[in-house]
């Protein structure tokens, strides 16, 4: 249902998978350093959902011991154009698609960890 034209298809539109290399796109495109363009899309919402959050509150957006890993590696150098083909996610309609004005987006995905166990590992490049 994903892959039919936009006014045919489901709602929703391919964002998360874009959420880091947009992030890091506006901490370059607005001066601000890596640690605190991260921690805007990591620890500060976790800051803010708190309790929430249940039994992951404590390690929520941080790295610590006997925390929950979840966490993602990724190449802050890798650029990428954002294309309906380079698109992982089942929908390809996103407002992010800089196809015709050849933009490319900073920072790619390389593995994400969820919980301890490797849940997305990007293919070799």
């Amino acid at each position: 249902m994903k892959n039919l034209p936009f006014a045919e298809a489901e709602p929703g539109a391919s964002a998360v998978e874009l959420l880091l290399s947009l992030a890091l796109k506006w901490g370059q495109d607005d001066g601000v350093d890596l640690a605190r363009t991260l921690a805007r899309v990591t620890s500060e919402p976790a800051r803010v959902l708190g309790a929430s959050l249940g039994a992951h509150a404590a390690s929520a957006g941080r790295l610590i011991e006997g925390g929950v890993a979840d966490l993602c590696v990724l190449d802050p150098s890798h650029t990428w154009p954002v294309t309906r083909e380079s698109l992982l996610s089942q929908g390809k309609h996103t407002p992010f698609d800089f196809t015709a004005t050849g933009t490319a987006l900073p920072g790619r995905v390389r593995l994400t960890v969820l919980a301890g166990g490797v849940s997305h590992e990007a293919p070799a490049s």
